[in-house]
């Protein structure tokens, strides 16, 4: 089964979740863009600690790298850059 209302076709395990009531009432009807709504929160949470790269969350988001900027902005979410990466860029 793939993903292709989000940027392509990628193999998934579908997986169910239980969320709360006051929560899934939250979430649009339409099951697209319900999906749309979970990734849209699942996919910064897996970025964020380097579970995935930039480019892996624009390709589920299906986002090309503009958007997928702006999306990161927007929530303020920040290049994942530490410090061996910057003092490697300033030897070389």
């Amino acid at each position: 089964m793939g993903l292709t209302s989000l940027g392509g076709e990628f193999n998934r395990k579908v997986m169910t979740v239980e969320i709360p009531e006051t929560i899934g009432h939250l979430l649009p009807l339409d099951p697209s863009q319900r999906l749309r709504s979970v990734m849209e929160g699942l996919v910064p949470g897996a970025y964020t600690p380097g579970l995935i790269s930039r480019g892996r969350a624009s390709e589920l988001l299906g986002l090309n790298y503009w958007e997928r900027e702006t999306f990161f902005s927007e929530r303020g979410i920040f290049v994942n850059y530490d410090l061996g990466e910057f003092q490697h860029d300033l030897e070389h």
